[in-house]
């Protein structure tokens, strides 16, 4: 199934439910799992970009001082 990137979360929380799922050991921690998975938010495509090449900046390239001010401003 193919999804827009604002539902990257809710992807998230359908892959996390039915790993939860196939793998719950006791009831009473599969339904309190569920319910937590279940409050997801909106994602801003361009703020989510922006944190995830900061964090590579931050990460990867962090030899070069402005690599870290990349970082920094993205982040």
């Amino acid at each position: 199934m193919e999804r827009g990137f604002r539902d990257v979360l809710r992807l998230q929380s359908d892959v996390a439910q039915a790993i939860a799922a196939a793998s719950a050991r006791t009831k009473s921690a599969h339904y309190s799992s569920r319910s937590r998975f279940r409050s997801t938010r909106a994602v801003n495509p361009e703020a989510y970009e922006a944190y995830l090449q900061g964090r590579f900046y931050m990460t990867n390239l962090f030899s070069r001082p402005q690599d870290l001010t990349t970082a920094r401003v993205l982040l």
